[in-house]
């Protein structure tokens, strides 16, 4: 992970703040540097760099494949078709925070360091949370979000404009053959069993199967969902039975607890007496574009002394986009709206 870019060529290491420059500058680089920055989203996002003002994403169809021709028959021609696209325009996130006259001549340094970390945890803090709005718009069906006061158009939509979540994807040759990766079953085995086989059996647009195998549950902190969920994925042989047949959904799955999610699931999307969960085929989304990140800018910090108020000011900037793209990597159980299983 590349360190913060802190620029010094606005005179503040010449002013009454210079002896604080580097203490400072050294708290928001070492944070920069820190390894387990933008873990959990990695973990949810193909991340990629950019060097654009936007990315496009176009999808092709597979080949027809092979066909049986006559002896010394001639070969028969094969073509791709445009699938789905979807644009990710970047957008620029800014931050800053003051460190006043006062405090460096009451030399308040334990004060103005706190300043420092809670700016640059403050940006962590600003990636993680839109990650799971993204997703918290996705469970609630929506393909828009609205996110510290800015509309973000279709960043939770796939490609084919639909909710990443929907009950009705079409295909992009044949619109009226559809699927459904939005059911409204609660966790259960069974519920987990029939999940994991839809998305096996998930067409692409040539309605050819693609044996797409999710790994990953992705749940909300709550106490029931992760008390359910091992119980289930940690059991050897079948769960709540004295049936000792071998459960085979025992160690076959990653469980990620994302309390950030917590936030943006709104109340009234989840069936009566359960809670969403997400399955997430984690290869398939990072070879073809499940969720995405572009990385345009990494965030770089400008400091300066205000003349009008002898403040520091610490300026941070950055800009990224992020959505979804293909849906076929992604099933969510437990939604009102969704099919059953």
């Amino acid at each position: 992970m590349a360190g913060i870019t802190i620029t010094e060529a606005s005179g503040l290491l010449d002013s009454v703040y210079g002896k604080y420059m580097y203490p400072l500058a050294k708290i928001i680089d070492d944070y920069g540097t820190a390894k387990n920055r933008d873990e959990r989203l990695k973990a949810l996002f193909n991340f990629e760099t950019s060097s654009h003002f936007a990315e496009s994403i176009k999808s092709m169809t597979a080949f027809e494949g092979f066909k049986p021709v006559a002896e010394n028959g001639a070969y028969p021609d094969d073509q791709l078709q445009e699938g789905f696209d979807k644009l990710f325009p970047h957008v620029t996130w800014k931050d800053r925070f003051r460190i006043s006259r006062e405090m460096v001549d009451d030399e308040k340094i334990g004060e103005m360091k706190r300043l420092a970390s809670k700016f640059v945890s403050g940006y962590d803090r600003t990636r993680e949370r839109f990650g799971a709005a993204l997703y918290g718009a996705a469970i609630a069906g929506e393909s828009d979000l609205n996110f510290a006061g800015r509309a973000f158009k279709g960043v939770s939509a796939s490609a084919d404009g639909k909710p990443l979540f929907d009950a009705a994807h079409p295909s992009s040759i044949d619109p009226t053959f559809t699927q459904s990766n939005c059911f409204s079953d609660a966790f259960s085995q069974d519920a987990l069993s029939k999940a994991q086989s839809r998305m096996i059996d998930f067409r692409d647009d040539n309605l050819s199967i693609l044996e797409i195998v999710p790994n990953t549950i992705l749940l909300p902190n709550d106490a029931e969902a992760i008390q359910t969920v091992f119980g289930v994925v940690g059991a050897y042989s079948q769960p709540d039975t004295s049936n000792n047949n071998w459960n085979y959904h025992f160690g076959a799955w990653n469980v990620l607890i994302w309390p950030q999610l917590n936030e943006f699931i709104p109340s009234g999307v989840v069936t009566a007496g359960a809670f969403p969960w997400v399955l997430i085929a984690d290869g398939f989304s990072k070879q073809f574009d499940g969720a995405v990140w572009y990385e345009r800018e990494p965030i770089a910090v400008d400091a300066y002394e205000d003349k009008n108020t002898d403040a520091a000011v610490w300026n941070g900037r950055a800009r990224w986009s992020a959505g979804f793209f293909d849906w076929r990597a992604f099933a969510v159980g437990g939604v009102d709206r969704g099919t059953a299983l």
